[in-house]
């Protein structure tokens, strides 16, 4: 059913049971967010989606409000801006300064935020967060510090991966994200597939470099330099990069390896097929064996 509703003084169409997000964007209308993902649960963590309606008193988030019929918002008034700045602001006044070295540095969108919003300063001060660094994991590092409680990875890990290997643990001022019993990653039951490092709005999550092993193993001559590497890497690869992925990118990246001194360049993909061909048969078992 659809029914009108009006944004900034001009009418658009909404579908009832949508949220006031989901329309705004339909229609092209573009507001923050940071801890909205699409199709997933919303939570209204984060409050970056504040919008005013008329009638209300207070603004309310627009990824968790259904729209209404004839619905007055205001996406950009001053009262909503102010909001969305003082949100960034608290969220900065205990978060490192570290940005030149941030795993995210210039992709970071909590980053965007403060300069699309014209922060250019700290005007809220608050006791910095206690570095703790998670290393555990074989490809996953935690900085806790650099949380932001959106709430993001939990939702992944538990709707998607459904591994729930992450949750929020404590209440008030201690509040963080982290496996059960506040245990380091390599206790959980995290399965390392990085859909929570994929969903990190900041470098909360980040995984785990060995670029400075590799290439002190390259410059070792004493040393024969072996590769191999999932049939998915230059996939992988090819979509961070923005170009179509096919067959010849196989072999560009075989010689791009060779170059930076790789005497051996192999591809798992064969092992790949038996592999996935033994776990189909087990499946197959398990279901027929009920």
């Amino acid at each position: 059913m659809l029914f009108t509703i009006q944004v900034n003084n001009k009418k658009i169409r909404a579908e009832k049971g949508e949220t006031i997000l989901s329309a705004l964007n339909r229609n092209g209308i573009i507001i923050p967010t940071l801890c909205r993902m699409k199709d997933f649960t919303p939570t209204g963590a984060c409050r970056m989606c504040v919008v005013e309606v008329e009638g209300r008193d207070r603004l309310v988030a627009a990824c968790s409000q259904p729209v209404e019929e004839w619905m007055k918002i205001r996406t950009h008034s001053p009262r909503v801006i102010t909001a969305r700045k003082t949100n960034v602001e608290l969220l900065l006044s205990n978060h490192p300064d570290d940005c030149l070295y941030c795993d995210r540095n210039l992709n970071c969108e909590l980053q965007r935020l403060a300069e699309e919003l014209n922060i250019r300063e700290r005007r809220i001060k608050a006791k910095k967060i206690r570095p703790m660094l998670d290393q555990s994991s074989p490809s996953i590092v935690r900085e806790l510090s650099k949380c932001i409680l959106c709430g993001r990875c939990v939702r992944v890990c538990e709707e998607v991966v459904t591994a729930t290997s992450i949750d929020f643990i404590y209440r008030g001022s201690g509040i963080h994200v982290g496996p059960a019993m506040d245990r380091d990653f390599n206790f959980s039951s995290c399965i390392n597939c990085g859909q929570c490092i994929i969903v990190c709005p900041t470098g909360a999550l980040h995984e785990k470099y060995n670029i400075s092993e590799v290439q002190e193993y390259l410059n070792n001559p004493e040393f024969m330099k072996v590769i191999q590497y999932s049939p998915l890497v230059p996939a992988g690869i090819a979509e961070e990069i923005g170009i179509k992925y096919n067959r010849d990118f196989d072999s560009i990246l075989n010689s791009v390896l060779r170059k930076i001194g790789f005497e051996k360049v192999y591809n798992t993909g064969t092992g790949t097929d038996i592999l996935i061909w033994e776990m189909a048969e087990q499946l197959k078992k398990r279901i027929s064996s009920g």
